[in-house]
C-alpha cells in the first residue's frame, strides 16, 4: 500500500499545472492619492501579463467626514466617457474608510484604466480574477 501512495504522490507533483480559471486572492495593486486623471494602473504583478476578468476592492482612506469619492474604471485604451448614470457597472462610490467593489477586464498585458473625481488617499487591491 504505501507504494501506491507514494506513485500518487509523484503523479500529483509531476502534474503540469493549468494557470487559467477562478484565482482568489488578495494582492494590493495601488496605495496613494488617487488620480483625477485617465490613467494606467498594471494589475500584470497580480494577474499576469494576459487577459483577465478582475474583481477590485477600492477602500477611500480618506478620514473627514464628507471626503466622499467616485472611481471610474475602463479598459485600457478604451476612449469612453464614463459619468453616473451612463454605464454604474465601471462606476464606485466610497464614504471616508470604506471599500467597494468593480468587476472590468484587463487588456492582453493585464493593464485597466482609472480616474477619480477626488484625488484621497486610496488602496486598489485585486481580490478574484479569472484568465
Amino acid at each position: 500500500m504505501p507504494i501506491l501512495l507514494i506513485i500518487l504522490i509523484f503523479s500529483i507533483l509531476s502534474c503540469e499545472k493549468d494557470d487559467t480559471g477562478l484565482f482568489v486572492e488578495t494582492i494590493e495593486v495601488f496605495t496613494g492619492d488617487a488620480p483625477e486623471s485617465w490613467v494606467d494602473l498594471n494589475l500584470s504583478n497580480a494577474v499576469g501579463e494576459n487577459y483577465a476578468y478582475v474583481t477590485l476592492k477600492v477602500t477611500n482612506q480618506a478620514t473627514i467626514t464628507g471626503d466622499n469619492c467616485l472611481y471610474y474604471f475602463r479598459q485600457n485604451g478604451d476612449t469612453t466617457y464614463y459619468f453616473t448614470g451612463a454605464d454604474q457597472n465601471h462606476i464606485i462610490g466610497a464614504r471616508p474608510l470604506t471599500s467597494a467593489q468593480v468587476s472590468i477586464y484587463t487588456d492582453d498585458k493585464g493593464i485597466i484604466e482609472w480616474k477619480t473625481d477626488n484625488s484621497l488617499p486610496t488602496i486598489v487591491e485585486v481580490i478574484a480574477y479569472i484568465k
